[in-house]
């Protein structure tokens, strides 16, 4: 951890340093190498005990008033998966570090996200399955390591299409796949209630089905930002006070138009 120490230990005083997690799986997997496995999310924690960790309200405020007296760090993760509540927050209360959590509501007891689903089709599909990718055919490889970089090129391609195109293209490219039923990912309505109770958790909006808020129009990414706000505060009963963009790269994922 000591690009982690690195980076945190030459903040100046007053800055807030947000690390962004989506998954912590209980145990490394070969197929999915990016996603951090729980011995290594342990070791990331234990690496923030010699800084401040503090609520992400707690850190913007004192940051906007220029009062963060030591570098601090705000612990995120996005998505709202399963392994959030099971795996990550017990490590997390264990060290008394707050996190906020970025949900999206339509996957609230709905489908998983469409990035995971193409990773589970070309994963699970059978080899030898050609697989339609826009105007190219694939075919799935037998390696896991050549099935994984196929399914990082169809994630690529599809990555940037407007809502109803990206759906059109995940379930043509299953369908090609023929992979078996997947297991659900995400936090049902149950799992969320119990995650926003848990000790340091606060749930926050990151739209409603996770577009590039770029592609969409006027009315859409409004709706996909207040909407997403609007149906968690249904869900939880309780004011929802922040927001996290997709994917987040500023001037190409979003602009002057979703900050207004």
């Amino acid at each position: 951890m000591r690009w982690l120490r690195r980076a945190i230990g030459g903040l100046p005083g007053n800055r807030l340093l947000v690390l962004a997690f989506h998954r912590v799986a209980s145990a490394h997997d070969p197929y999915d190498p990016q996603r951090a496995s729980a011995p290594l999310f342990a070791r990331q924690l234990d690496a923030l005990a010699a800084f401040d960790v503090v609520p992400l309200d707690h850190g913007l405020g004192q940051l906007a008033a220029g009062t963060l007296q030591r570098p601090s760090v705000a612990i995120t993760f996005d998505d709202g998966y399963r392994d959030q509540l099971h795996v990550a927050q017990p490590m997390l209360e264990e060290r008394g570090y707050p996190s906020t959590v970025f949900v999206c509501p339509a996957f609230v007891d709905g489908p998983n996200l469409w990035h995971d689903r193409l990773l589970w089709a070309f994963r699970e599909g059978q080899a030898g399955r050609r697989v339609k990718l826009g105007d190219r055919e694939e075919v799935i490889p037998p390696e896991l390591v050549a099935r994984r970089q196929l399914a990082a090129r169809c994630i690529d391609r599809v990555k940037s299409l407007p809502l109803a195109p990206r759906e059109a293209a995940v379930a043509s490219v299953e369908a090609d796949c023929g992979a078996p039923s997947m297991p659900r990912l995400l936090l049902d309505r149950a799992e969320l209630a119990e995650l926003a109770v848990r000790p340091g958790v606060e749930i926050g909006a990151h739209t409603r089905h996770h577009p590039i808020l770029a592609t969409c129009g006027n009315d859409e990414s409004r709706e996909e930002i207040a909407g997403s706000r609007r149906d968690l505060e249904q869900v939880l009963g309780r004011p929802i006070r922040f927001f996290a963009y997709p994917n987040g790269h500023e001037g190409r994922d979003f602009g002057s138009r979703e900050v207004a």
